[in-house]
């Protein structure tokens, strides 16, 4: 009983909204409306409760015929059957398809059964069957069928694809209609689209001094706002916004005050409703393919969320992601406890930091490094031991600057029982990583590192592992006050989302910044209570464990440079002797910042030196502006010359055939400049015999004593060239005759037609098709044939100029292109072409010895520019006018015509 009630009720309902909706189209129009809002409501209802409100459509087709059009009850029946059957018929096909009604957008194919099947042939059905019940019972003419059918399809079409998405996204949303603005700026994106859109169509339809075509093209540009949406909006906005500008279009359509002039001809509804259909299908297809898109990635996501191991993303070294498996594992709470710091802190000693390091070296010759018993060190102080695996997203030269993934499978157990003999060589090991101090380490660094970033980054590093600070920082202020990060660790996110400046009162620690950057002097505040902030800026330091701050001013060539920060969570934690130690730091971290900047210059000078060592594989040059001053052997042997002598103090224009090459190579030498590296391609090159050879060129430039130089690494790859070149020539012929084919006509008409154009000359396209070739093939069989094509194209184009292009297009069909016809006479040029032509076939073809065959031919030729200026039209005339002339072989006057009759 309650599942029949429920039934009952339900069609009820629809029964009552078809009437209604059905009563408002009744006021605005006599007869039949153009605008049928319940066929939205009819699929709408299916799509939720599928053939259940089959009965309640039905009844509310009925009455509606009867109530508001006065159709009389038995035609009003006929009419509401007959849609009524079009919507069942639709659904059982979506059934048999297994169309998915719970999710009508869950993806492309789902959405385009919708589209096909309930918004296209549900109304062709519906048309075709109410039209030939109208026919019958003689309320339309044979006449007007055709009108009465694309009218009553389009406007249903335009009505279900436009509304029913809407009533269906509103159904599925109705819980959480609350949050469909997810921020401020959806709201103001939406308001900004709907009043561009309103702007827009006001502009495309409101304005008389507009022609037809202005009107026509800013009607396209009204569907812009809409398909942008698309990326930014949520579905219900989305397709809200599209409802909107189809009811504008509507109405305007419908009181006369707008696209009456769209078209010249046809009725101005019915144009409405046309781009009202293209719009919402193209943005509702854009929409699910984003839904679809969306999908993928979050159970990609899930994938990656959900599993076993942990998996760490890895670049330089520092980590770029990490699923929650692996936060499990090593206990942390958040991922910001680790994006953005050294892949360092995850492992328990230097010793397994290392031993990662080397399978770097094994990624360069495989696809994967594997690696048994690594010790991690777990957020909580302990350890767990895991199986490592690895592999790089990027294959580069240098894989410290790929994108690497790690898989970390935890084999704590596993490991515990093979190494409880070994328990107490890990106990020392951790005894001995606590015995370096600080500052030792950061003098070792110093020592090591090559990079000021690495160092600063170190610095802080080493700073929060021996010191326990809650965070660290070197910065410095820009031109605007704004602080600049060189390198942080420890919980220091924050303060990317506070803007402050060295001389606001409300900066954070805004003693030891200003006083540090302003007294040149190291500032220390030893209490919370000292904190010269606001209020709420010093809750958020409080809440972060912040007691005490230090900070220490950073030199490089006797200028202050940057501001070493550190905070702690304890009061008075900066003692006299800490002081001391910390200010001693900071001298060495500028020390080491004048000794990087030595060692970058010893660097270069070695990278220069191992550039120009021997080398197989590529050819290098070293020059001063545009001078050659250094080679090795391999750019001598590229360039076929017996001692570096021949080059040294030469210009690299030696190297090349002509000027334009030459300037090219310096385009990329200025353009270089600001990347100081560049690299280009298939550069033409000549050597000192005179050959041409081609090379890959990599540039990188180096700044030795303030003097540029620039490295040039060259690779021979003129066989690689010359097969490309051989590749491109085969895709343009054809393998049979060796005859160019279709891609290359049409390539090489554009620029007849140019050619004509620029002398003001005239062209034929002559479309040649054998007859009686079939014969042939079916008397001798294929290989006969296509021994006589070969010996055709052979013929042809040995009685015809080297300047006109002779082409097969596929079969037994032809083109050739007759070039610099002239004025009046052209008529008599192709005479005499055509005669040409013609003696290809006027003696026999012998396809096997002593026996032989004659054929015919039928050649139709357009004219440029009189026939058209266009190559594809220019190529269909010439084939109309060849159909045309072999209609007629057997009583033409000649095998020959020129132009379509």
């Amino acid at each position: 009983m309650p599942k029949i009630k429920k039934f009952i009720l339900l069609n009820i309902i629809i029964l009552l909204g078809y009437l209604l909706l059905s009563w408002i189209p009744s006021i605005l129009f006599s007869g039949i409306s153009p605008f049928w809002p319940p066929d939205a409501l009819a699929v709408f209802s299916v799509l939720i409760w599928k053939e259940y409100p089959l009965l309640g459509i039905f009844l509310g087709l009925y009455f509606a015929n009867i109530l508001f059009f006065n159709w009389g009850i038995n035609f009003s029946f006929f009419v509401a059957f007959a849609d009524t059957f079009a919507l069942l018929i639709s659904l059982l096909i979506m059934k048999r398809l297994r169309f998915d009604f719970s999710d009508v957008f869950k993806d492309v194919k789902n959405f385009l059964i919708f589209a096909v099947f309930l918004s296209i042939i549900k109304p062709l059905v519906s048309s075709l069957c109410v039209s030939y019940i109208f026919l019958i019972c003689e309320k339309i003419l044979y006449s007007d069928l055709l009108s009465f059918i694309e009218n009553w399809f389009i406007s249903e079409f335009a009505t279900i694809i436009s509304i029913t998405p809407f009533l269906y996204l509103l159904w599925i949303k109705r819980k959480n209609l609350k949050n469909v603005f997810k921020s401020k700026k959806d709201f103001v994106e939406f308001f900004i689209l709907t009043f561009l859109t309103l702007v827009l169509w006001h502009f495309c339809f409101m304005s008389p001094n507009l022609d037809n075509g202005i009107r026509i093209g800013l009607l396209f540009v009204v569907i812009l706002p809409t398909v942008w949406s698309v990326f930014s909006l949520d579905f219900l906005i989305t397709y809200f916004l599209i409802a909107l500008v189809f009811l504008l279009m509507f109405y305007a359509t419908v009181f006369g005050f707008g696209p009456y002039y769209f078209l010249m001809k046809g009725s101005p509804i019915f144009d409405a409703e046309v781009f009202s259909c293209a719009m919402s299908f193209a943005v509702l297809l854009f929409s699910v393919l984003k839904n679809q898109i969306e999908r993928g990635q979050a159970f990609n996501n899930a994938m990656v969320e959900h599993t076993l191991a942990g998996i760490v993303v890895v670049k330089n070294r520092v980590i770029l992601s990490v699923n929650k498996r692996f936060l499990e594992m090593l206990g942390y709470k958040n991922m910001s406890d680790l994006v953005g710091k050294s892949s360092k802190i995850l492992y328990f000693d230097d010793d397994h930091f290392e031993r990662i390091g080397k399978l770097y070296e094994e990624l360069t010759t495989k696809k994967t490094a594997q690696l048994r018993d690594v010790k991690l060190l777990r957020a909580d102080g302990g350890y767990l031991i895991c199986d490592i695996s690895g592999g790089a997203i990027n294959e580069k030269e240098n894989l410290m600057n790929a994108v690497t993934v790690w898989t970390f499978f935890d084999v704590t157990e596993r490991y515990q029982m093979q190494r409880e003999k070994e328990h107490e060589y890990v106990n020392q090991l951790k005894k001995l990583s606590r015995i370096n101090t600080l500052r030792a380490s950061v003098n070792k660094i110093i020592l090591s590192t090559e990079s000021e970033k690495d160092l600063f980054q170190s610095v802080c590093d080493l700073t929060l592992y021996y010191t326990r600070m809650l965070f660290s920082y070197i910065a410095h202020p820009d031109r605007e006050d704004k602080i600049v990060f060189f390198a942080r660790s420890g919980n220091a996110d924050f303060l990317e989302r506070i803007d402050f400046s060295v001389d606001l009162e409300e900066s954070i620690i805004k003693n030891v910044m200003s006083y540090v950057w302003n007294e040149k002097k190291p500032a220390y505040i030893q209490s919370y209570e000292e904190f010269d902030v606001s209020k709420g800026i010093k809750e958020k330091l409080l809440a972060l464990g912040v007691r005490s701050v230090a900070g220490l001013p950073i030199y490089f060539h006797e200028k202050l440079y940057a501001i070493f920060v550190l905070a702690s969570d304890e009061i008075n934690y900066f003692d006299s002797e800490l002081k001391d130690v910390l200010e001693d730091l900071a001298r060495d971290i500028s020390n080491g910042l004048e000794r990087i900047e030595l060692l970058q210059t010893e660097r270069n000078l070695m990278v220069i030196q191992e550039a120009l060592l021997e080398n197989t594989l590529a050819g290098v040059l070293m020059t001063r502006e545009e001078n050659i001053i250094n080679v090795n052997s391999r750019a001598l042997n590229i360039f076929e010359y017996h001692s570096i002598n021949n080059l040294m103090g030469k210009s690299m224009e030696i190297l090349f055939s002509s000027a334009n090459d030459y300037e090219k190579l310096k385009k990329v030498y200025f353009d270089a400049k600001d990347y100081k590296k560049a690299f280009i391609n298939n550069v033409k090159m000549i050597t000192q015999n005179k050959k041409e050879i081609y090379c890959d060129i990599g540039l990188r430039l180096v700044k030795i004593r303030d003097e540029e130089l620039a490295i040039w690494t060259l690779i021979d790859v003129t066989d690689r060239f010359n097969l490309e070149i051989k590749l491109h020539d085969q895709a343009r012929n054809d393998p049979l005759t060796n005859l160019p084919n279709r891609r290359a006509l049409m390539e090489d008409l554009q620029y007849v037609v140019a050619r004509a154009k620029r002398n003001k000359n005239m062209f034929a396209v002559c479309m040649i098709d054998l007859d009686d070739f079939k014969v042939v093939n079916d008397t001798f069989g294929h290989s006969m044939g296509d021994k006589l094509l070969k010996e055709f194209a052979n013929r042809l184009r040995l009685n015809l100029r080297s300047s006109d292009l002779v082409t097969r297009i596929g079969g037994d069909e032809f083109i050739v292109v007759i070039e610099e016809l002239t004025g009046e006479e052209y008529i008599n040029q192709l005479e005499s072409a055509f005669s040409r032509m013609h003696l290809a076939i006027e003696e026999e073809f012998e396809l096997i010895p002593g026996k032989s065959v004659k054929i015919g031919m039928s050649l139709g030729a357009s004219i440029y520019p009189i026939d058209s200026t266009k190559p594809d039209e220019l190529i269909r005339k010439a084939d109309v006018a060849m159909y045309q002339i072999k209609q007629q072989k057997n009583n033409r006057v000649n095998w020959w015509q020129i132009g379509v009759k």
